[in-house]
């Protein structure tokens, strides 16, 4: 691989002085605001260190199979430091987009010196090709299980919260818009006016004990406009409280609720409560056995997301993204999508402001999704270096002879493939400027 910014003409006083900037301009947002300094930061570990760490990944077992690696360089263009040790030059490049190792003789196209051919990726057997091309998708998901592991001890386990009958939110008014679509006021919620409050205990509803949220949600939900009485705990006393409860109108897929019909809504009653939800604390070393488990999981479902978006109705949805209804603001966008840089800069956004929590757990799905998506069995891709290695594996056994594939032959499966990124990046792009994803964290 040879880097096309290489011969980019730069200057060390260039460098040094952008080096200087860059160090001041840090400083000074995280002074002035830590959100879009903690945003930087959410993307930098996603464009240097996690793509780093993958081509290390590449690096370590290419030079434990006893492969030639001629260079390991973070970041693209004009080189800024390097350093030659042994047969490798390590090095920074002017553009902190990722980086890559140079392995000689990764295909048949290569000339490669008769007395290096013996170190070339070409002439390993099944297991050192496989080991080098595998380790950099396994980067990401230790990644991902160090970040759930985060989680897990840092804030618990999320997945195992239940959801008490203690109330955790009041939601105090409700928004009222005009026929213009502009807003006119606000109407009290029914829980505000009943007076019940953040920490109220639920014992019953009209004389019956209640113990599901969920089922006291779907009556509520049943009788739009009924006087009821909720009883409560509060402070070791039970109150009984007087509560009419309101009429709206839900989007049954989004949730979105208004005080007008609108279409696709039906009638639902509203109290304006929202449940504490209690989550098991992890301790250290139970995190170290729950954490694989919990990364397996979110893998499955990651794997599954990543097969709907290439299924013929995942497809359907991505186009219907450019001709639908855009998102209602302040819900969750729906069907499948990607995300350009510019949509990962608005996620990690909202990710910071809402948490350490939800930005570990978004690096963690990114890595999933990016390790995933690298063993597809097509070229470029580290699954399709697999696919190849293991082809000549089994057609050399069969044949009873070395068989090699020619890399000639599958420069179309490649330029497919780079067509088809091409337009998932420019469309999504294209998608994350005009509709702007909502995450709903």
């Amino acid at each position: 691989m040879k880097d096309p910014l290489e011969s980019l003409a730069i200057e060390v006083r260039q460098v040094l002085a952008g080096i200087a900037v860059f160090v001041a301009a840090a400083v000074v947002l995280v002074a002035v605001n830590p959100t879009l300094a903690g945003t930087l930061g959410v993307v930098f570990f996603f464009f240097v260190v996690m793509i780093g760490l993958h081509e290390l990944g590449h690096f370590l077992m290419a030079k434990r199979a006893g492969m030639k690696v001629t260079e390991f360089f973070i970041g693209f263009g004009p080189r800024i430091w390097s350093m030659t040790r042994g047969e490798t030059e390590y090095g920074i490049k002017a553009l902190p987009l990722g980086g890559y190792c140079k392995i000689i003789g990764m295909t048949n196209l290569e000339d490669i010196a008769t007395e290096d051919e013996p170190r070339t990726y070409r002439s390993k057997g099944w297991g050192a090709k496989v080991s080098t091309v595998v380790a950099g998708p396994v980067t990401h998901f230790l990644l991902a299980t160090i970040f759930v592991y985060a989680i897990l001890v840092g804030a618990g386990d999320h997945k195992a919260a239940k959801i008490s009958m203690t109330i955790d939110d009041v939601t105090q008014s409700l928004d009222v818009f005009g026929p213009d679509g502009h807003k006119t006021g606000e109407v009290k919620s029914a829980a505000a006016k009943a007076g019940l409050r953040s920490g109220d205990e639920i014992v019953a509803v009209d004389g019956h004990a209640i113990d599901s949220w969920d089922a006291m949600t779907a009556d509520f939900r049943r009788r739009a406009g009924e006087h009821i009485v909720v009883s409560v705990r509060r402070d070791g006393v039970e109150l009984d409280l007087g509560l009419t409860l309101m009429t709206v109108y839900r989007d049954t897929v989004s949730d979105l609720i208004a005080l007008d019909e609108f279409e696709g809504s039906t009638k639902s009653g509203f109290a304006g409560l929202s449940p504490l939800r209690v989550t098991p604390d992890v301790g250290i070393i139970e995190g170290l056995g729950l954490a694989p488990m919990r990364t397996w999981g979110a893998g499955v479902d990651t794997l599954g997301a990543l097969g709907h978006m290439f299924s013929a109705q995942g497809i359907g949805e991505y186009f219907d993204n450019f001709s639908g209804p855009e998102p209602t603001p302040g819900t969750p966008s729906s069907g499948a999508r990607f995300i350009s840089p510019i949509g990962f800069g608005k996620i990690a956004n909202d990710a910071v402001q809402s948490g350490w929590p939800t930005v570990f757990a978004l690096l963690a799905s990114i890595n999933l999704f990016v390790g995933l998506l690298n063993l597809l069995p097509l070229l470029p891709f580290d699954g399709g270096h697999v696919a190849v290695a293991t082809y000549e594996a089994i057609a050399s056994k069969v044949r009873r002879r070395a068989v090699r594939v020619d890399f000639a032959k599958l420069l179309p499966v490649m330029i497919v493939t780079l067509s088809l990124l091409g337009f998932i990046f420019l469309s999504s792009m294209f998608l994350d400027i005009a509709r702007p994803i909502n995450t709903n964290f």
